[in-house]
């Protein structure tokens, strides 16, 4: 929620929300919402001061349940100090709370639970502890409420949880953050609890023991530019704190720079008030960097480097090593402020792998030739935040391997699979080995070994030692690859490039077992059964599916045989079932709300004990929809049962509408309803074929339930076909949505 104020904060006037319910017989339940007014000992608020809504505010309601439905605000009620609501696909639930209940801002893991005293705990919502800016006030969904109401009480009285802290600065610097923490380390962010009375008495608020010491208002990488003769106010939302040894705030600068505001008596933010420290300049003072001693290389080799990082004045510092080409300062600066980088406390003098670095442990993989950059960010006493010039960074370019070594390596074993293959290479004495797959793309573009050992450097692993095993996935069946290795003795020399050809193996099926498919149906379930014969099979691989449908038209290839080395490849695939997780059902791959009178696919392989599979084999079908005895409109039969359909709400919600409607079939009747646009029917040329689609894509009418869409468009239209007891169907109708 986007708070406006002239002055200081929020709330004069009454902010009205209408919040909806549907109700068994049908009715709109609205809730009233009011904002309890802000008071403050420490300043006076200006009569103008209120609280707008804005598009896509949404609340928690819980509706006499533990579980929450959200609320969103209407489009046309953007902009006021006064909204209506309307609820979202998601519905309040869970055990009862015998109130009803209500949150700002909307928090789907939000929950409410009754006490034995009648009032509702509210848990499972935070309090943030970062904080984005928001000018002259807080941003959206920073700022908590919650409200409570008996079940007949159509009043949701909001009250506020939190205080704010106003501090207002002055100067010629952009301010990159406000840090605020207890002097006495209180907590101030992160996971709450909140009371509130059913006896209308002020809510109470509870951190729990997750809970942050230190609250960010972030003013964005360009920072708020402050102004040296008119203060610029900082508003930052802070639990109810006593903070009896007082508080700190740090402000931090763009280029670095930090001045500390302290106080060490008492200084209370209270519930629904506003504290206002007095007016300051900014005066940053920028940290001295000189803590750093040395970056040192301690020694250096093709496939090591060891170096020594000493801190002198540091408290923390955090570091890391990259490829020069991945170096980027701003990155580095975000990742380092941000705790992204992990800052290390225990130790100021590291000396050991590179690659380890600043940890020790989780070592990388050097590559020969390539150039490194270590960086470190030193933070002093106080220092929370540093600056692109703080960085301390050095470039360690580490020792090419070159031609000329007597290694040579073999392949000890190869293992080919439908998308991978594996090998093991081997050279006696080695040192450190390249292995690589390479296709026949990437070859056509390696003429020299000079180049074939500069793709080996830049696209795998160097394998430590004189044995290792090299894989390539993710490839098609019978891919045509050359396996490219050498071996690198202990001076950095490599010997012969070795060239191995090789490829992915391709599927071999068991030819004795055959399939049979034949299909039965229950109403709009289609029962594919299975039998086999030849061998002994363990499971059954399938799809299934529309004819029509891109996943067997584009995925499966739309044939039998391209089907079935798809299948063959990836039987993992999401598309493709199996029994072993999908069984059979009396022998029968069951298929449950088929489209009547559309062309169906089904496709099956067997495997045998083996691990092999079958062929494929290939079953279409049309499950038809029979309509008995048509029934078309005029007819006396056909106006004596026509349905009654009752439109209940339609409700704007965002760029689309809720509808809301009930179709009451006459006695002796079966009705199917579906609301939508009329392009989704324009292709139905016949009344038979505009019910066969009512009946394939919408609803079967339940009397006495409210059908609903919630996507729909004002220009949809309601259709409604039904049937009688016979199994004739009647032409369809259809409404248009008032």
């Amino acid at each position: 929620m986007k708070n406006r104020i002239s002055m200081l904060i929020i709330i004069s006037l009454f902010l009205t929300a209408c919040l909806q319910e549907q109700r068994d017989d049908f009715t709109i339940r609205t809730f009233r919402g009011y904002v309890e007014e802000f008071t403050s000992t420490r300043t006076s608020l200006d009569e103008d001061n209120r609280v707008l809504w804005v598009r896509n505010d949404l609340i928690s309601v819980f509706e006499d349940n533990q579980n929450p439905a959200a609320y969103k605000i209407t489009i046309h009620s953007a902009g006021k100090p006064s909204a209506e609501f309307v609820k979202t696909a998601n519905a309040s639930s869970g055990s009862s709370i015998g109130s009803n209940v209500a949150l700002y801002p909307y928090s789907e893991t939000a929950r409410c639970t009754r006490l034995s005293t009648g009032d509702c705990r509210i848990s499972g919502f935070e309090i943030p502890s970062v904080q984005p800016y928001s000018e002259e006030s807080f941003s959206s969904g920073i700022f908590p409420m919650a409200a409570i109401s008996s079940l007949d009480d159509d009043a949701f009285r909001f009250m506020n949880l939190c205080g704010v802290l106003k501090l207002q600065l002055k100067g010629n610097v952009p301010v990159r953050y406000v840090i605020v923490k207890g002097n006495a380390g209180e907590p101030l962010s992160g996971p709450v609890k909140a009371t509130v009375y059913a006896g209308g008495q002020a809510p109470d608020i509870t951190m729990t023991s997750d809970a942050g010491d230190e609250v960010i208002l972030d003013c964005g990488e360009a920072g708020v530019m402050l102004d040296q003769t008119k203060a610029t106010p900082f508003l930052i939302v802070l639990p109810p704190t006593e903070f009896s040894s007082g508080f700190t705030v740090t402000v931090v600068g763009t280029d670095g720079g930090e001045m500390k505001l302290t106080t060490s008596k008492s200084n209370p933010v209270q519930r629904s008030s506003i504290l206002r420290m007095p007016e300051k300049t900014f005066t940053p003072s920028v940290p001295d960097i000189s803590s750093v001693t040395s970056i040192e290389t301690v020694s250096l080799s093709f496939d090591e480097a060891e170096i020594k990082v000493t801190v002198c004045k540091a408290v923390q510092y955090s570091g890391g090593v990259k490829l020069k080409s991945d170096f980027n300062l701003e990155q580095i600066v975000r990742d380092a402020n941000w705790k992204i980088a992990p800052r290390i406390t225990d130790s100021f003098v590291y000396e050991g792998p590179m690659m380890a670095f600043p940890s020790g442990t989780n070592a990388g993989v050097l590559s020969a030739g390539q150039t490194y950059v270590v960086w470190l960010a030193p933070y002093e006493e106080g220092q929370s935040r540093v600056t692109a010039d703080q960085i301390i960074y050095k470039e360690i370019t580490i020792p090419d391997i070159t031609s000329g070594g007597d290694r040579n390596v073999s392949v000890s074993s190869f293992r080919a699979a439908l998308k991978s293959v594996t090998a093991t290479v081997s050279s006696s004495g080695a040192r450190t080995l390249y292995a690589g797959f390479a296709t026949s793309s990437e070859m056509a573009s390696l003429s020299s070994d000079a180049e074939r050992v500069k793709w080996l450097k830049n696209n795998v692993s160097p394998i430590s030692g004189d044995t290792g095993e090299v894989t390539r996935a993710g490839l098609a069946p019978g891919t045509s690859l050359t396996l490219l290795a050498i071996a690198v003795d202990d001076a950095g020399r490599y010997g012969k490039v070795m060239r191995y050809s090789c490829s992915t193996s391709v599927p071999s099926f068991n030819e004795d077992i055959s399939i049979a498919l034949s299909v039965t149906y229950d109403e709009k379930t289609a029962n594919v059964k299975v039998s086999s014969n030849g061998a002994e099979v363990v499971r059954y691989y399938y799809f299934t599916g529309e004819v029509s449908s891109s996943s067997w038209t584009r995925v499966l290839g739309g044939t039998r045989e391209s089907a079935e080395e798809y299948m063959a490849v990836n039987s993992d695939n999401y598309l493709i079932s199996n029994t072993d997780e999908k069984p059979l059902t009396d022998g029968c791959i069951v298929m449950d709300d088929v489209m009547m009178n559309e062309e169906h696919v089904a496709v099956v392989m067997a495997e045998d004990v083996n691990g092999r599979l079958s062929r494929a084999y290939m079953l279409k079908f049309v499950p038809e929809l029979d309509l008995g005895d048509f029934v078309y409109r005029g007819k006396t039969k056909w106006l004596s049962t026509r349905p009654t359909v009752t439109f209940l709400s339609c409700e704007e919600e965002g760029d689309f509408y809720i509808i809301n409607w009930k179709v009451t079939p006459a006695a002796g009747t079966t009705a199917y309803t579906i609301c939508t646009h009329p392009n989704a029917m324009e292709d139905c040329q016949t009344p038979e074929e505009l019910a066969v689609r009512i009946y394939n894509t919408g609803v079967e009418v339940v009397p006495g339930k409210i059908e609903s869409t919630q996507y729909g468009d004002k220009a949809n239209l309601v259709y409604v076909t039904w049937k009688d007891a016979s199994g004739n169907f009647y032409e369809p109708v259809s409404f248009a949505v008032q």
